[in-house]
Protein backbone atom coordinates (compact mmCIF):
# COMPACT_ATOMS: atom_id res chain seq x y z
CA UNK A 1 0.00 0.00 0.00
CA UNK A 2 2.84 2.39 0.74
CA UNK A 3 4.14 2.12 -2.82
CA UNK A 4 0.63 2.50 -4.24
CA UNK A 5 0.12 5.74 -2.29
CA UNK A 6 3.76 6.87 -2.71
CA UNK A 7 4.55 6.81 1.00
CA UNK A 8 8.15 6.23 2.11
CA UNK A 9 9.12 3.30 4.30
CA UNK A 10 12.35 3.63 6.25
CA UNK A 11 13.51 0.62 8.25
CA UNK A 12 16.15 0.39 10.97
CA UNK A 13 16.21 -3.37 11.44
CA UNK A 14 18.10 -6.21 13.00
CA UNK A 15 20.03 -8.33 10.46
CA UNK A 16 18.11 -11.55 11.22
CA UNK A 17 14.89 -9.82 10.08
CA UNK A 18 16.30 -8.23 6.92
CA UNK A 19 14.48 -10.52 4.47
CA UNK A 20 11.14 -9.12 5.66
CA UNK A 21 12.08 -5.64 4.50
CA UNK A 22 12.55 -6.18 0.78
CA UNK A 23 11.45 -3.19 -1.33
CA UNK A 24 11.38 -0.61 1.49
CA UNK A 25 12.33 2.91 0.43
CA UNK A 26 15.41 3.13 2.63
CA UNK A 27 17.16 0.69 4.95
CA UNK A 28 19.35 2.31 7.67
CA UNK A 29 21.66 -0.32 9.19
CA UNK A 30 24.75 0.64 11.14
CA UNK A 31 28.12 -0.60 9.88
CA UNK A 32 28.05 -3.81 11.94
CA UNK A 33 24.47 -4.66 10.91
CA UNK A 34 25.25 -3.97 7.23
CA UNK A 35 28.25 -6.28 7.46
CA UNK A 36 26.08 -9.06 8.94
CA UNK A 37 23.36 -8.64 6.31
CA UNK A 38 25.80 -8.54 3.39
CA UNK A 39 28.49 -10.90 4.64
CA UNK A 40 31.30 -8.38 4.13
CA UNK A 41 32.94 -5.68 6.22
CA UNK A 42 33.64 -3.48 3.22
CA UNK A 43 31.13 -0.58 3.31
CA UNK A 44 30.85 -0.18 -0.47
CA UNK A 45 30.41 -3.89 -1.07
CA UNK A 46 27.96 -4.23 1.82
CA UNK A 47 25.79 -1.37 0.61
CA UNK A 48 25.67 -2.66 -2.95
CA UNK A 49 24.96 -6.23 -1.76
CA UNK A 50 22.08 -5.06 0.44
CA UNK A 51 20.66 -3.01 -2.44
CA UNK A 52 20.67 -6.07 -4.68
CA UNK A 53 19.43 -8.47 -2.02
CA UNK A 54 16.58 -6.29 -0.72
CA UNK A 55 15.78 -4.02 -3.69
CA UNK A 56 16.03 -0.81 -1.69
CA UNK A 57 18.18 2.25 -1.14
CA UNK A 58 20.62 1.93 1.75
CA UNK A 59 22.02 4.39 4.29
CA UNK A 60 24.80 2.85 6.37
CA UNK A 61 25.50 4.77 9.57
CA UNK A 62 29.11 4.69 10.68
CA UNK A 63 29.25 6.62 13.94
CA UNK A 64 32.05 9.18 14.03
CA UNK A 65 32.87 8.33 10.40
CA UNK A 66 29.48 9.62 9.21
CA UNK A 67 27.13 7.76 6.89
CA UNK A 68 27.13 6.44 3.35
CA UNK A 69 24.10 6.57 1.06
CA UNK A 70 23.53 4.08 -1.76
CA UNK A 71 20.94 5.19 -4.34
CA UNK A 72 20.93 3.23 -7.58
CA UNK A 73 24.50 3.28 -8.90
CA UNK A 74 25.45 6.31 -6.81
CA UNK A 75 27.36 6.11 -3.55
CA UNK A 76 27.84 9.25 -1.47
CA UNK A 77 29.57 9.61 1.89
CA UNK A 78 28.46 12.23 4.41
CA UNK A 79 30.96 13.11 7.17
CA UNK A 80 29.56 13.10 10.71
CA UNK A 81 28.08 16.37 11.98
CA UNK A 82 29.10 15.80 15.58
CA UNK A 83 31.04 18.23 17.66
CA UNK A 84 31.43 16.35 20.95
CA UNK A 85 30.03 12.87 21.59
CA UNK A 86 28.50 12.11 24.98
CA UNK A 87 26.16 9.19 24.23
CA UNK A 88 25.32 7.36 21.00
CA UNK A 89 22.18 5.74 22.43
CA UNK A 90 19.31 6.20 19.99
CA UNK A 91 21.36 7.82 17.22
CA UNK A 92 20.31 5.16 14.69
CA UNK A 93 16.67 5.56 15.66
CA UNK A 94 17.03 9.32 15.22
CA UNK A 95 18.49 8.83 11.73
CA UNK A 96 15.60 6.58 10.67
CA UNK A 97 12.92 8.83 12.19
CA UNK A 98 14.29 12.05 10.73
CA UNK A 99 14.91 10.44 7.34
CA UNK A 100 11.32 9.18 7.02
CA UNK A 101 9.90 12.50 8.21
CA UNK A 102 12.08 14.35 5.69
CA UNK A 103 11.05 12.02 2.86
CA UNK A 104 7.38 12.36 3.80
CA UNK A 105 7.81 16.14 3.63
CA UNK A 106 9.18 15.86 0.08
CA UNK A 107 12.95 15.75 0.56
CA UNK A 108 15.13 13.72 -1.76
CA UNK A 109 17.10 10.80 -0.29
CA UNK A 110 20.23 12.95 -0.27
CA UNK A 111 18.45 15.86 1.44
CA UNK A 112 16.92 13.48 3.98
CA UNK A 113 20.40 12.09 4.70
CA UNK A 114 21.83 15.56 5.31
CA UNK A 115 18.99 16.42 7.70
CA UNK A 116 19.24 13.06 9.51
CA UNK A 117 23.01 13.48 9.82
CA UNK A 118 22.53 16.84 11.55
CA UNK A 119 19.87 15.37 13.87
CA UNK A 120 22.17 12.49 14.84
CA UNK A 121 24.96 14.96 15.54
CA UNK A 122 22.70 16.80 17.95
CA UNK A 123 21.49 13.75 19.90
CA UNK A 124 24.93 12.22 20.39
CA UNK A 125 26.00 15.53 21.92
CA UNK A 126 23.52 14.99 24.77
CA UNK A 127 23.78 12.64 27.73
CA UNK A 128 21.46 9.62 27.74
CA UNK A 129 18.67 8.81 25.33
CA UNK A 130 17.82 12.18 23.81
CA UNK A 131 15.55 13.87 21.34
CA UNK A 132 16.08 16.74 18.94
CA UNK A 133 13.59 19.59 18.64
CA UNK A 134 12.60 21.23 15.36
CA UNK A 135 14.27 24.45 16.54
CA UNK A 136 17.53 22.67 17.43
CA UNK A 137 17.57 20.96 14.05
CA UNK A 138 16.77 24.13 12.12
CA UNK A 139 19.46 26.09 13.98
CA UNK A 140 22.02 23.33 13.38
CA UNK A 141 21.21 23.15 9.66
CA UNK A 142 21.65 26.92 9.37
CA UNK A 143 24.79 27.33 11.49
CA UNK A 144 26.72 24.07 10.93
CA UNK A 145 26.82 23.51 7.19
Amino acid sequence: MAKKYKKPIVADIKPKHSAYFKNVTLLTPNQQEASQIAGTGNIRKAGKAIQQKLSCHVLITQGAQGMTLFVGDRIKHFPAKTREIFDVTGAGDTVAAVAVLSLAAGATLEEATVIANHAAGIVVGKIGTATVSAKELKDDLIHNK
